[in-house]
């Protein structure tokens, strides 16, 4: 029995060699084990389980093995069916605090996605939600998995960190509402529910043993034993449940939804219902799209305070205009600044007060049907990995082009749940054979365009945004022996031209780089794009910049590209780009995703 996957499951053994086991346990708290020897001996460890569970318990209940293990007690009474009565259930009153287990009705994956402000979410966050059978979702639990003690670390010394196994991760327990708001209001980030067809046994399995893991110390990866590849974990305590990539140095969110969208399970969907919970933001922009031409100019005064929300500008507006733009001052006033600091306190603008005040003298507001944005969810979207083959011509010389990202989405992509003008990836590799040589072009170790355009153009709605790319790169496309490793920064403001079709932005920044005779240490630069993106197979980016070399002595020079893209399948698309400063590329190449 203890060499049994379940058991193993339980404990979060992992293959280790040097063991006599040839397992250690991904926990590392010495209280989760309760034989001496248990983080490496499984035997060892169901012994001492079975001996604690059989002793009666005494004094403080939640001391008992029962009350601390009752995912290894369930398990065991399954597995000792005529001994039931002895390893019968006892009353523990630090788990009946947390959850009322008879209210748990179903249990959800949710996906909060991305968030470049908080490297650990570039790709977007995955947590466990158990749903109550009756009452607010917002008064559900949930588990949530992260790095420990991140707080006084700046971006670059969380990924080096995160990568080399630098923090220690942990399981807590986390009241929904508090992600809700958070996420919601405070990062402005859309949810994303998949509630799960699970029996209420192995609802109550999963609840019980991560009742057991909270607050024990694991190792936390960024790219692999990261919220992603622990909630699979949990997931996967169910028999022949499969849902994290298997043989891959890295999993992120988007793998296991795409996984969890296919998967099945006594011959049904595992995903019953998607549920979207989208953010203040997201909000704020759908009401503000929906509005007619009076309406938004009601609101723009209101938002450049020009009129008041409770003044005769607004009361003179037919009673449904009304319910429209107060609605919408809203969710303006929360996005643009939910809570004002006052000292130590914390209290909601003068303005936000207004429009609730405002909101409720109307008279009760008829039934509507809500005409939100259609949207496909994150499990929809492209695999996260990426491989391109291509050919083209370098400086008027045939080439062949291999393209690697291996964890990734960019403007052109098929993006579910990510933003649409924004793009990230890591270890981005680029390679060219020409003249019989193999050269790399580019290696970003990580490049990010956080973009956040601006779709309504009010205050505090002025799409600032931001890049970077730490790597390396040829100085000048298509020269030779001349890869430098290189560092880009830039300060951007974005705009929706035409809503969803037509995107712009400009920016400002530069590049530090080893010295060469092209840049020296660098570049200054100036630039603007244009992204458009008319449905979801077809997408096309232009940019042009202007750079300015450190040497004052040398000339600046502009640099142009374009791509576009053609989805051929699903997971399968053709790319044509080109590129130019003193030399001159042009590339075609099927892409796959995997």
């Amino acid at each position: 029995m203890a060499n049994t996957d379940a058991w193993r499951k339980l404990l979060h053994y992992e293959s280790f060699a040097l063991a006599p086991s040839k397992y250690r346990s991904a926990i590392h708290s010495k209280e989760f084990f309760l034989s001496p020897s248990g983080a490496t001996d499984p035997a060892a460890e169901l012994s001492a389980t079975l001996a604690a569970m059989l002793e009666a318990p005494e004094g403080e209940h939640d001391q008992h093995a029962k009350c601390r293990f009752p995912a290894r007690l369930l398990w065991l009474r399954e597995k000792f069916p005529e001994h039931r009565d002895l390893l019968g259930t006892i009353e523990c009153p630090g788990f009946n605090k947390w959850i009322n287990l008879d209210d748990i009705g179903s249990i959800s994956v949710v996906f909060a996605n991305g968030y470049f402000d908080n490297p650990a979410s570039y790709y977007g966050h995955l947590f466990l939600k158990f749903n109550n059978k009756q009452g607010s979702h917002l008064t559900d639990q949930t588990a949530n998995y992260g790095a420990v003690d991140t707080s006084n670390d700046d971006p670059v010394s969380y990924i080096l960190k995160g990568v080399s196994g630098g923090y220690e991760g942990g399981f807590s327990p986390i009241d929904f509402f508090f992600h809700d708001g958070n996420y919601s209001d405070n990062e402005f980030r859309d949810l994303w529910e998949y509630r799960l067809n699970l029996t209420e046994s192995e609802t109550r399995y999963i609840v019980f043993h991560v009742w057991e893991v909270f607050q024990k110390k694991f190792t936390y990866y960024f790219f692999h034993d990261n919220c992603a590849y622990r909630v699979g974990e949990m997931l996967e305590l169910v028999d022949e449940l499969k849902v994290n990539p298997q043989n891959r140095p890295w999993i992120i969110p988007q793998a296991i939804l795409h996984n969890l969208s296919e998967a099945s399970l006594r011959d049904s969907r595992l995903v019953n219902a998607i549920a979207f919970h989208p953010s203040r933001q997201t909000k704020l922009y759908e009401k503000y799209a929906r509005l007619s031409a009076i309406q938004r100019a009601v609101v723009r005064d209101v938002a450049h305070r020009n009129i008041h929300v409770d003044g005769p500008e607004v009361q003179k507006l037919t009673l449904q205009d009304q319910y429209a733009v107060i609605d919408t001052v809203i969710d303006y006033e929360t996005f643009v600044d939910k809570r004002r600091k006052v000292g130590s306190e914390q209290r909601q603008s003068q303005e936000y007060v207004e429009a609730i005040k405002a909101r409720l003298s109307l008279p009760p507001e008829p039934s509507r049907v809500a005409h939100a944005a259609e949207r496909s969810a994150p499990s929809e979207a492209n695999l996260p990995s990426w491989i391109q083959l291509g050919t083209g011509i370098t400086n008027h010389q045939p080439a062949n082009v291999l393209r690697i990202r291996p964890a990734h989405y960019d403007v052109l992509d098929v993006g579910g749940a990510q933003a649409k003008s924004s793009a990230l990836s890591m270890g981005d590799l680029t390679m060219e054979m020409r003249q019989d040589a193999l050269k790399p072009i580019r290696l970003w170790l990580i490049s990010i365009d956080s973009a956040n355009p601006s779709s309504t153009g009010l205050p505090g709605d002025r799409g600032v945004g931001w890049r970077l790319k730490i790597g390396g790169e040829e100085d000048r496309v298509g020269c030779n022996h001349c890869f430098v490793a290189r560092a880009q920064g830039d300060y951007s403001i974005s705009r929706w031209i035409m809503p969803s079709a037509l995107f712009g932005s400009m920016y400002v920044g530069g590049a530090i780089q080893q010295k060469t005779d092209y840049n020296h240490f660098g570049f200054g630069r100036i630039g603007g794009a244009l992204l458009s993106r008319p449905s979801a197979d077809i997408g096309l980016r232009a940019n042009v910049e202007y750079r300015y070399p450190t040497d004052v002595h040398r000339r600046g020079y502009s640099y142009r590209s374009i791509e576009g893209r053609y989805a051929i399948a699903k997971d399968v698309d053709l790319r044509v780009s080109g590129e130019r400063d003193y030399g001159s590329r042009i590339t075609i190449g099927v892409g796959f995703y995997w």
